[in-house]
Parts: structure tokens; C-alpha cells; sequence
């Protein structure tokens, strides 16, 4: 748990130095635009958190997230830190004789007992309540669902990426949907839910597993997975107490957690899937559907670049042309500009770059711009690169369902936030 603590604190301290960084280039080279056309005060320098523009925060209208929040808000680690007890203790049994050489070993865990311990100086018939009330423990029949919201941080087994897909498994029944895949993301929103039917006290390890996708493999590796442990769970008085009720619905909410994915015997992090669980009496389920939970529709969108001209290359003469391409498509270019002087290069292009939203991971928001020197005998020089942050802006024109003109946008908020 601490090394999972100390890997999402890393991750998000990273994730806020590099939107600053973008955030201040962004800014500034839309500052010097605006000057250069007689438009703010080039003087004032904000960062695009400072400006008051609003981004939503994620794909989908998450109306599922009301009430099931208040966990992520406090850091939303797994549920088990917030329980901090166990309503039983766990021991497990092993089989086999033990080796200091694990491959002479033959000792394995084959399953474990659960008990309450205690140790007594009275006959406890005389007590006036019991310690335990057994009859929470006669054998009933459940209603089990996961709702799998998204995955953050993956480590990719083969390769710079992943193909993910959710498997659970509980007791003797699995279930696994490789048709559900997200292609080549390392925070892919998987929007899955699964049901299960379970008798507690009775096999209550649910294993939801995140698997790497393979189109030439039959076994497709396993990324990592989190187990629940649902006795833990359902007899454990502070999650009965967590159950906050909808308005006008019978329908129980429970906070969303953060998981940890790892590897059996590998105590570091894979990465994270953020999810909930309910158990409930398999007579409310008949009553109450699952949460609808789906990902946002497929969208057609473009973007638009006005490439105008370059100043300040350091090259005396030089055939300039400049790529653009965002994320993975393909890569556009402005026609040449031949023996260009000074540095000074002068197109007026215009490039169209088609995109289908919502985006699988921020990377692929990622606008790559390219400045080459064309080389008719031998191959084109490289002369620089830079990277301009699209994520936010995308995310923006898909749920308000209209054009963002990035420039406007921010020329409209720095002249609102001068009038404060």
C-alpha cells in the first residue's frame, strides 16, 4: 500500500509539472500572437489554470459519480484503508514442505481458514450478548456486481502500450470480455460491469484481472489484478454503514475506489483500476437494474492549424516545409518553401487533421509540430520539434458539442480576467 501510495503521488506530481510546462508555452506563444496583432498586453503573463476557463474532467456526463465521490476526494485508495479492521482473521493453510531453495520447495498456500479468536476467563454461555451473532452466519444467496470505471498508470507487458481488457473471477465463475478492448492506452476508460450470483459465508475471493490483448496469441498476459475478499466486506459493520441512499430509489451507493494491480508475488504496482462493488440480497436485484454505465459515443472532429511563417531559424538559407500530426495519425505537411532567407519562412497553410473523440489517453491530444530543411541528393535535416497539449481543448469541443477556437478562447478569458 505504501509503495502504491508513493507511485500515485509520483505519478501525479509529474502529471502537474508537465501541464504546467505546457501550460506556460501555450500560453506565452498565444500572448505573443495576440500582441503582435494589437490584442492584450503582452506584458501580462497568466497560466491556463490562472485563466478562467472551465475543462471538463472527463469524457462522459459521470452522473454515476453523485454520492459515490466523497472517497476519491479524500485520495480513494483501496476501500480496506478506509475499513481499517477485517470482521474476521484470516489464516492461510499451506501444503507442502518448505525449501530455502524455492525450486526444491513444494510448500503452497491451497486455501484459508477464517475465525475469531478469543481467549476467556468466564464460561461464555453466561455472557449476556453473544461475542458473534451466528445467525449472520447461516448461508444466503447474493447479489454481486462490479462496476470497472477506468485503469491509470499500466505497465505494458510487451511493448510501449497496452490492450486491455477486464476479466473477474469468483469461486468457479469467470468472465471476460477481450471484445471490450481499448487499443494502445496506458489509462484506458473501460466502462464495464459484471454480475455475479454468490452464497456467503462460501468462496468470496472476487479476482478482477486486467489483461493485455493479443491478436496472435490465444493466452493473453495478464497486466495485473486486485482481489476483493466480499466476507470482509459484507459482514464488516462500517460498509454496511457506508450505505447512502438515492432518493426515491432502493438503491445503496458505495464510493468508488482506487485499486492497486499486481502480479501473484510481486509486491509492486501494475497500476490502477478504478472501480466499485456492491452486495446485495438477491431479492433487491430484481427490483433495481444495474447503474448504467457505458462510455460516451464515438464522435467526428477536426483539427484545424493556420501555419503562417517562421522568424529567428538559425539558418543563412535553407528549403523549409513543416509537419504537423496528432497523436497517432497520420502526418501533414505544408508545401516548401525554397531558399528561404534569414529564417524566415512563409507559408499561409492551412492543415485539416481529422479525429475521432473521445481520445483512448491524453498522449494522443498531443499536437507534434515539425520544422525540416528539404534535401533534394540526400535525406531531410531535422531543424526542431515541439509539442502543443490538445487533451483538455478536445475534451472541451466533444461534451460541449461545438467548435473551440483555441486562440479566441483564451484572448476572451486573459481580457476577462484583466477586468477583475
Amino acid at each position: 500500500r505504501d509503495e502504491q501510495e508513493r507511485l500515485a503521488l509520483e505519478a501525479a506530481e509529474e502529471d502537474a509539472a508537465e501541464r504546467a510546462r505546457h501550460e506556460t508555452s501555450f500560453s506565452e506563444m498565444l500572448l505573443g500572437h495576440a500582441a503582435e496583432a494589437g490584442g492584450v498586453d503582452a506584458d501580462v503573463d497568466y497560466k491556463l489554470s490562472e485563466l478562467p476557463i472551465t475543462f471538463p474532467s472527463q469524457w462522459a456526463a459521470a452522473d454515476y459519480l453523485n454520492g459515490r465521490d466523497w472517497w476519491i476526494a479524500k485520495g480513494g485508495l483501496e476501500l480496506e484503508t478506509y475499513l481499517g479492521t477485517k470482521p474476521f482473521e484470516t489464516y492461510r493453510v499451506y501444503r507442502g514442505r518448505y525449501h530455502p531453495n524455492p525450486t526444491k520447495s513444494t510448500r503452497r498456500c491451497v486455501g484459508s481458514v477464517k475465525a475469531i479468536i478469543r481467549v476467556l476467563d468466564e464460561d461464555p454461555q453466561f455472557e449476556v450478548e453473544p461475542f458473534f451473532p451466528m445467525a449472520l452466519l447461516s448461508p444466503r444467496r447474493y447479489a454481486v456486481r462490479v462496476y470497472v470505471i477506468r485503469a491509470s498508470n499500466l505497465q505494458p507487458v510487451d511493448g510501449g502500450s497496452c490492450d486491455a481488457y477486464v476479466r473477474c473471477k469468483l469461486g468457479s465463475d469467470s468472465e471476460g470480455r477481450p471484445e471490450g478492448k481499448q487499443l494502445r492506452s496506458l489509462k484506458p476508460d473501460l466502462y464495464q460491469t459484471f454480475e455475479f450470483r454468490a452464497t456467503l459465508p462460501g468462496p468470496a475471493e472476487l479476482k478482477v484481472q486486467l489483461k493485455d490483448w493479443n491478436r496472435f496469441y490465444p493466452v493473453h498476459e495478464l497486466i495485473g489484478e486486485t482481489r476483493l475478499d466480499l466476507e470482509d466486506r459484507w459482514f464488516h459493520r462500517s460498509w454496511q454503514a457506508l450505505d447512502v441512499q438515492e432518493e426515491n430509489s432502493r438503491n445503496k451507493l458505495k464510493p468508488i475506489e482506487v485499486r492497486g494491480l499486481k502480479l501473484e508475488d510481486d509486491t509492486k504496482p501494475r497500476g490502477q483500476l478504478h472501480l466499485w462493488l456492491e452486495i446485495r440480497p438477491e431479492r433487491e436485484v430484481l427490483r433495481e437494474p444495474p447503474v448504467p454505465l457505458s462510455a460516451p459515443e464515438v464522435r467526428e472532429f477536426e483539427v484545424r492549424v493556420i501555419c503562417w511563417k517562421t522568424k529567428d531559424v538559425p539558418y543563412e538559407v535553407g528549403d523549409f516545409y513543416a509537419e504537423f500530426w496528432l497523436g497517432s495519425s497520420r502526418k501533414h505537411c505544408t508545401d516548401i518553401h525554397w531558399r528561404c532567407r534569414s529564417g524566415r519562412a512563409s507559408w499561409n497553410w492551412r492543415v485539416k487533421i481529422p479525429v475521432e473523440l473521445p481520445l483512448a489517453s491524453p498522449e494522443l491530444g498531443r499536437l507534434n509540430i515539425q520544422l525540416w530543411d528539404k534535401d533534394i541528393i540526400k535525406w531531410n535535416d531535422v531543424i526542431g520539434s515541439t509539442q502543443l497539449d490538445l487533451y483538455r481543448w478536445l475534451l472541451k469541443a466533444y461534451r460541449e458539442n461545438r467548435t473551440v477556437d483555441v486562440f479566441k478562447e483564451i484572448n476572451d478569458a486573459i481580457r476577462r480576467k484583466r477586468a477583475e
